[in-house]
């Protein structure tokens, strides 16, 4: 990883280098594009086994049936898609309990 992330983190691929770091709707769109999910926590340097389709179990409840995106806070997804010019509303999955999220990734789409 190029920065430190948590269990549950959105990660995209550096293009530069291929290392991994926290996704956000609100940078660029390679920022935007979630490779997957982060399986532990990990700190600068270190490796992270990133989870790209299935079901991750969450360290936070999630919304059973609800479908989540992306948010503007690095890492972080939410049930409220972007709704700015600029950002991208990328869609990453549903919840499919209180605890397990079903991985669903989709390429984002920037608004205009």
């Amino acid at each position: 990883t190029f920065e430190a992330v948590d269990a549950g983190d959105a990660l995209y691929m550096r293009i530069s280098d291929g290392l991994v770091g926290l996704a956000q709707a609100d940078g660029t769109a390679d920022e935007a594009l979630v490779v997957g999910f982060a399986n532990a926590a990990a700190n600068t340097g270190e490796t992270v086994k990133v989870l790209v389709a299935g079901i991750i179990t969450m360290p936070f409840v999630v919304d059973p049936g609800d479908v989540y995106f992306l948010s503007t806070t690095a890492g972080e997804i939410t049930t409220t898609a972007p709704s700015t010019a600029g950002q991208f509303v990328t869609r990453v999955g549903e919840g499919a309990t209180t605890a397990d999220f079903s991985i669903q990734l989709e390429p984002p789409i920037q608004l205009s």
